[in-house]
């Protein structure tokens, strides 16, 4: 990892799905070892946790363009060292049962958010 983007040392990690659940568990025990956490999710209105070192951000993980405009809209995006790819959606039925739509979401979520962030993010993490 490429520390050198990062001056001040401070660790800045960003956790998609981390309103709630295993997202949340994740981004809480980041802030306890000593990162700042921005979370993206579709509610962030919903959440109850509120912590100085967490700060939410609306964003839908099915919207390529809106992914490609996270780095204008959330200070600090240079600064992040770690990406925790959480957030998910479930389709507990066989897959001859299962909607068009409910493939395409699952995949954008669960593959296309993720690589597209993670290319994003690779030279400031890794590069």
């Amino acid at each position: 990892m490429n520390d050198n983007h990062n001056l001040n040392n401070e660790k800045i990690a960003l956790v998609t799905g981390a309103s709630r659940g295993i997202g949340l568990a994740i981004s809480k025990e980041l802030i306890s070892l000593g990162y700042h956490v921005i979370g993206l999710c579709r509610h962030p209105e919903r959440s109850s946790f509120h912590h100085d070192q967490f700060k939410l951000y609306a964003n839908d993980l099915t919207n390529e363009k809106a992914l490609l405009k996270l780095p204008d809209l959330i200070p600090d995006w240079e600064k992040i060292s770690l990406f925790v790819s959480n957030a998910g959606v479930g389709y507990f039925s066989p897959i001859e049962e299962m909607k068009i739509e409910q493939i395409v979401e699952l995949t954008k979520i669960q593959m296309l958010a993720p690589i597209i962030l993670t290319k994003d993010l690779y030279w400031f993490c890794c590069g």
